[in-house]
């Protein structure tokens, strides 16, 4: 047996409320995923077994843009400015652990430069993510 009660203006307001709330775990959700499952690939790849540099490049640009996109495209309205917010928190933490390992780096064992290069990619990523969304005309909003 199915509910087939319209739904109701309060009902509809709950709903929204929900999605908004589950934007920042959605977003970290699809960003944590994409890392497991680029790992899991190299992985299982053949030549790229035990070598962190082809999936720490891949997931320098597929996390932070699954990141964005996910988060964005759950917001009920405003998905652009959901994706704008994001972006600038992605920009925030990456700039934040950037700036760690140039002050500290006796504390990393990546080369500063491969760190630097980590954070553009994955500002660009979201960036690019942002101009999706934009113009992805079938968002509604």
């Amino acid at each position: 047996m199915t509910n087939t009660e319209p739904l109701t203006h309060t009902n509809l307001f709950v709903i929204e409320i929900a999605r908004w709330i589950a934007v920042l775990p959605v977003a970290a959700g699809a960003y944590v995923g994409i890392q497991v499952v680029v790992w899991l690939l190299s992985e299982m790849s053949p030549g790229f077994a035990g070598t962190d540099l082809w999936s720490q490049l891949v997931n320098s640009v597929a996390g932070p843009y699954c990141l964005v996109l996910a988060g964005a495209k759950t917001a009920p309205r405003y998905r652009f400015m959901a994706a704008m917010i994001l972006t600038l928190l992605h920009a925030i933490g990456s700039i934040t652990v950037t700036g760690w390992a140039v002050l500290h780096p006796e504390r990393t064992s990546y080369s500063l430069v491969w760190v630097i290069i980590a954070c553009i990619l994955g500002i660009c990523a979201t960036v690019g993510a942002c101009v999706q969304i934009r113009s992805d005309k079938k968002a509604p909003r």
